[in-house]
């Protein structure tokens, strides 16, 4: 996430909006909301049009918390399933929250 942030940053400044990248560490109870990105406070998908938010079995974040069924957000996107979500449609997101695609 932070590369994408380095790579649109000079665009960004060119339009004289500062970036600013928050990573949170959640409790056990609000694994549910991992890998949500939001842009000034609206969800990556409601930002590309056709994403949708799926869950996928999660068996890091089953270690992590102690048990055994967890699951974790995903994302669908032009038929595929994302449970990390790529780059390119961050970048897309950031840019479409400024106003700038």
């Amino acid at each position: 996430m932070i590369d994408v942030v380095e790579q649109i940053r000079p665009i960004l400044e060119e339009e004289g909006i500062a970036v600013r990248f928050i990573e949170t560490v959640l409790e056990t109870e609000a694994i549910e909301d991992s890998n949500s990105i939001l842009f000034n406070g609206v969800p990556l998908e409601n930002l590309i049009e056709g994403m949708e938010v799926t869950s996928t079995p999660c068996a890091s974040c089953a270690c992590i918390t102690g048990q055994d069924d967890v699951e974790c957000r995903a994302v669908e996107y032009d038929g595929k399933r994302y449970e990390s979500i790529p780059p390119e449609l961050i970048a897309r997101a950031a840019l479409k929250a400024l106003g700038l695609e």
